[in-house]
């Protein structure tokens, strides 16, 4: 259930948060760099509008909200460092555990909304979800039919692409998926960002290996590699280095701040540098 976190952990987090957001814009290496929380952090996410989603050891799933001055909280004994966030959509929050194919839809609240077994529904490599853009359809790749689906809020099937070898003459593993102005990004570590229609039709490959996900800004896809925030021009089809951050697991962003998670479990707000 969802519920709303009254108490000292609620008010550290607040603090924090005014804290950070008084600051002016500053270095992304500056060590004005603020902590989230005084938890140890095992998965964490970030929304477009700039909520910050964590998992700590307590099996709990905390949003924070800081423009409402509120936070939201899920507990379920499914939720584990092993489980994936998608929350490109923060009307629906995704959360997935590939090993056992279980699915669970959250609201903004973190009520949950639905749970599904994707083994039971025929899909049994699903290497990534999203929520599409109408705020009710699930995006899925599924590795070992080597097809883009879509399920609607019923998870049944509306959409199902070509198997890739037929569309674009090899298999792909993605590992991140996203969609935006009617297009649909997949992420594949090796191969790079394969970008399709809403449709599921073919329609671009930017040769970006070695990355795990995306943040698409207009005609731009920021992403972290090499200790650096890269941007790569989708009309010049050049990419610059943004910002040097070293020193962190992983990174997500918004066009607010940048959200680090370091090796140990901690997990700090930076401001850009300059905005994206």
């Amino acid at each position: 259930m969802a519920l709303n976190i009254i108490g000292t952990q609620a008010l550290k987090i607040t603090l924090l948060w005014m804290c950070f957001f008084s600051m002016g814009s500053v270095d992304a290496q500056d060590a004005n760099r603020q902590k989230v929380t005084e938890e140890k952090v095992l998965v964490a996410a970030l929304d477009q509008m700039h909520q910050i989603y964590y998992i700590n050891g307590q099996r709990q799933l905390y949003k924070l909200v800081p423009a409402q001055n509120r936070n939201y909280l899920y507990t379920d004994l499914f939720v584990d460092r092993q489980t994936v966030m998608f929350v490109q959509n923060a009307l629906k929050i995704l959360l997935y555990k590939k090993d056992i194919g279980a699915l669970v839809t959250l609201d903004s609240r973190l009520n949950m909304t639905g749970k599904i077994n994707l083994f039971d529904l025929g899909y049994y490599d699903v290497t990534t979800l999203a929520t599409a853009n109408d705020n009710q359809s699930i995006w899925l790749f599924d590795k070992a039919s080597q097809q883009l689906v879509r399920l609607d809020q019923q998870y049944k099937q509306t959409f199902i692409s070509p198997v890739m070898p037929q569309q674009i003459g090899f298999d792909l593993n993605p590992v991140y998926i996203t969609e935006t102005e009617g297009k649909v990004y997949l992420v594949d570590y090796e191969k790079g960002v394969f970008i399709f229609d809403n449709f599921g039709n073919f329609f671009r490959q930017i040769p970006l290996p070695g990355i795990r996900k995306i943040w698409v800004f207009g005609s731009r896809i920021l992403y972290y590699q090499d200790d650096q925030i890269w941007q790569y021009d989708l009309l010049l089809m050049e990419k610059a280095a943004l910002a040097n951050l070293p020193g962190y697991k992983d990174i997500y962003l918004s066009k607010e701040f940048i959200l680090g998670l370091t090796n140990d479990g901690d997990l700090y707000t930076i401001p850009w540098p300059k905005k994206p």
